[in-house]
C-alpha cells in the first residue's frame, strides 16, 4: 500500500497502515478493547439510552456471543439496529466507491474498519446515529477528481486546528481524541487509513465527534 501522509490532526505522527494479525497482535487487541469497553461508565448523551445492568462488565455469561441483545434492547433495540445498518449501508457504498475507482487498497482497508467498528458499536453501547453521521461525512469527502494530497492535507491540518482552538477545543481534548482513534485502529484495522485517505483525520466534525466519544468512555 502507498504510504500516507501523516499531516492529520488526529495522527500527526503516525503514517497509517492496516495491521497485521500475529500472535502478539491478539494481546494488544485485548487491551485496546479493555480501554475501550472499559470506560463506558460514564453518562453521555452520545450514549445509546440503556437500562440498569446494560454494563458490559454486568453482563451474564450467556450474553457474550451476541452483545446487542444487552446494548440494544427493548424499546431502544429496533431504533439502534436500524442505525446500525444505515452505519453498513454508508460503509459498503464507501467501499463499493473504491472499488469502482479501481483502489483496492482503498477497498480493503474500508472492509476491515467496517467490521470492526460495527462490532466496537455494538459492543460499548456507542451511538450508532452518529457512527453512521461520521461515516458519511467520511464518505462524502472522497472526490475521484480530486485527490487528497499532502500540500492539502497539511493546509487543512492548519485550518482545523486554528477553527478548534477557536471553538474552545484543548490541546488535551485532541490528544483524547488521537488515543481512542489509535485503540480503534487496533480493534478496526483500517480505521487510521480511511480517516487519512478521504481527509477526515482533519475534518473538526469528525474530530469533535472523536473527542466526545473518547469522553464518554472515560479516556483523560
Amino acid at each position: 500500500m502507498a504510504d500516507v501522509d501523516p499531516a492529520h490532526v488526529l495522527f500527526p505522527n503516525d503514517a497509517p497502515t492496516p495491521i497485521q494479525q500475529p500472535e502478539w497482535h491478539r494481546q494488544q487487541v485485548s487491551q485496546a478493547e479493555q480501554r475501550l469497553m472499559g470506560r463506558q461508565q460514564q453518562p453521555s448523551a452520545m450514549a445509546t439510552p440503556q437500562p440498569d445492568g446494560a454494563n458490559p462488565a454486568d453482563r451474564p455469561a450467556g450474553d457474550d456471543a451476541d452483545p446487542a441483545k444487552v446494548l440494544f434492547k427493548n424499546e431502544g433495540r429496533e431504533q439502534a439496529e436500524k442505525e446500525v445498518r444505515r452505519a453498513e449501508g454508508v460503509l459498503e457504498g464507501y467501499t463499493l466507491d473504491a472499488i469502482k475507482d479501481g483502489d483496492k487498497d482503498r477497498a480493503d482497508a474500508i472492509k476491515y474498519a467496517s467490521e470492526g467498528l460495527i462490532t466496537d458499536v455494538r459492543k460499548t453501547g456507542g451511538n450508532p446515529a452518529e457512527l453512521a453521521d461520521a461515516l458519511q461525512i467520511v464518505r462524502e469527502r472522497i472526490d475521484p477528481l480530486s485527490p487528497y494530497t499532502p500540500e492539502k492535507a497539511e493546509a487543512e491540518m492548519v485550518s482545523s486546528m486554528a477553527q478548534l482552538q477557536a471553538d474552545g477545543v484543548t490541546e488535551a481534548d485532541v490528544n483524547i481524541a488521537r488515543a481512542f482513534i489509535r485503540d480503534l485502529e487496533i480493534v478496526a484495522p483500517g480505521t487510521m487509513d480511511t480517516l487519512s485517505r478521504s481527509g477526515a483525520g482533519n475534518d473538526p466534525k469528525i474530530i469533535k465527534a472523536a473527542i466526545k466519544e473518547a469522553k464518554r468512555r472515560g479516556y483523560r
